[in-house]
């Protein structure tokens, strides 16, 4: 399954998505989510996606969960659905409140950690893996503020096809 994004290019994602951009929320965190596309799947009923950085393992000790989201209907995801697009479940990132990240990277809420974050590398470029699976399921069951593992839990068995985009987010 091929990915891509109107916000990517040369392999780079735009500032505007992450934390030395200009779509900080009221919180100043980079929640404005990037353009996705990729290619429809026969027989896929709907999708699901993570987005996490591993070279996050450096700085704060394992990867970095940017984005998960479950009961996408559709093969896209416009600018901003983070914010915007009511019928995607988005699950909870690894700003949650009740994590281990510094304090300056979490959430105050639980809310606000289960929505988009963008890239904020805090030492140098990083690149960011988002993949992408596609499922004969209709819906997941998953409880609001589902994790990444609980989303591996209930896609196990249901994907037909899945993708992985790689992109990079430059350090200023």
């Amino acid at each position: 399954m091929k990915i891509k994004s109107n916000n990517v290019k040369n392999s780079i994602l735009h500032p505007d998505f992450g934390g030395y951009g200009n779509k900080m929320d009221k919180n100043q965190a980079p929640s404005h989510s990037l353009h996705l596309e990729w290619e429809e799947v026969s027989g896929a009923k709907s999708y699901a996606l993570e987005m996490i950085d591993y070279e996050a393992s450096g700085v704060v000790g394992f990867p970095f969960i940017h984005w998960v989201v479950a009961n996408i209907k559709t093969n896209s995801l416009e600018e901003g659905a983070s914010l915007k697009n009511q019928s995607i479940l988005q699950g909870v990132n690894s700003r949650t409140p009740k994590g281990i990240v510094p304090e300056a990277f979490r959430a105050p809420t639980i809310e606000l950690a289960s929505q988009y974050f963008g890239p904020y590398p805090p030492d140098q470029s990083h690149d960011y893996v988002i993949r992408i699976y596609a499922l004969n399921v209709e819906k997941l069951n998953l409880a609001k503020n589902f994790n990444l593992a609980d989303l591996h839990r209930a896609i196990k068995g249901h994907v037909i096809d899945k993708g992985k985009f790689v992109f990079t987010y430059l350090k200023k």
